[in-house]
C-alpha cells in the first residue's frame, strides 16, 4: 500500500527503515515512528534541540543525530533512549552533524563545524552499538566535507556539497573520485552490490 503522511511542521531530512516502522526525522527536531502495516503514528520521540538531520537503525536501536551536536541511540521496543554522545567543541562557532552510517556494528558519523581560530574543520566518528562506547574520533581542516555517506559491506562511499562521489573498497583501499553532480548532494543509497544511487538539487 502506499500511503501519504502529513505530521512534521518542518521539511523531512532524513528517514529510516526497521522491521516494522519506518522512522522520519525533521527540522523541527522531532522523530516520528510509523507503523509499516498501515502508516499510522505509533511514537514521537523528542529530545533533540535542533534539527535532526540523520537517523540509521541497527537491529532495535535507532541512531540520531542533530544540529545541537549530540548522536542519540534509542531503543525501538520502548522508545527509550540508551545514551547519549555529545560532539560540540570547545570554542567552536556552529556544529552540524551531517550523516550517521551503520557497519558492522559500528556507526560512522560525519559532522562539521567553525571556530574562529581553526576555520572549518571536518570530523569523524565511529560508535560501537554493542559495547555503546566511542570507539574512533578524527578532524580534520577541510574547505569541503561529506554530506552523506554509505558504509557497506566491501565498500565505502563519501558525498560532498559539490557533488563530488567518493569511494573505495576494502580489496582496493585506492580512492575513486567523481565529479558526478552539478549541485550539492542530498541522498546516497548503494544496492545490489554494484549500483550507487545518488540524488542532488536539480539533478538525479
Amino acid at each position: 500500500s502506499i500511503y501519504e503522511i502529513s505530521g512534521h511542521l518542518g521539511k523531512i531530512t532524513s528517514i529510516a527503515i526497521s522491521n516494522d516502522f519506518f522512522i522520519s526525522a525533521s527540522n523541527d527536531s522531532k522523530i516520528k515512528v510509523w507503523r509499516k502495516i498501515d502508516g499510522s503514528l505509533v511514537k514521537v520521540i523528542e529530545g533533540h534541540s535542533a534539527a535532526v538531520s540523520a537517523l540509521s537503525v541497527h537491529n532495535n536501536m535507532l541512531i540520531s543525530g542533530a544540529d545541537d551536536a549530540a548522536v542519540k541511540l534509542w531503543d525501538l521496543r520502548q522508545f527509550k533512549l540508551i545514551k547519549q554522545f555529545d560532539l560540540r567543541k570547545k570554542n567552536n562557532t556552529t556544529t552540524n552533524l551531517y550523516d550517521i552510517a551503520v557497519r558492522d556494528g559500528v556507526a560512522h558519523v560525519t559532522a562539521g563545524y567553525k571556530s574562529g581560530y581553526w576555520g572549518r574543520r571536518y570530523g569523524s566518528y565511529q560508535i560501537d552499538l554493542g559495547s555503546l562506547e566511542m570507539i574512533g574520533e578524527n578532524w580534520y581542516m577541510a574547505y569541503d566535507h561529506p554530506v552523506r555517506i554509505y558504509r557497506g559491506t566491501g565498500i565505502s562511499v563519501d558525498a560532498y556539497e559539490d557533488g563530488k562521489i567518493k569511494f573505495k573498497t576494502d580489496k582496493n583501499t585506492k580512492n575513486y573520485n567523481y565529479n558526478l553532480m552539478k549541485n550539492k548532494v542530498v541522498d546516497i543509497d548503494y544496492y545490489d552490490d554494484d549500483k550507487l544511487f545518488v540524488a542532488s538539487i536539480n539533478n538525479i
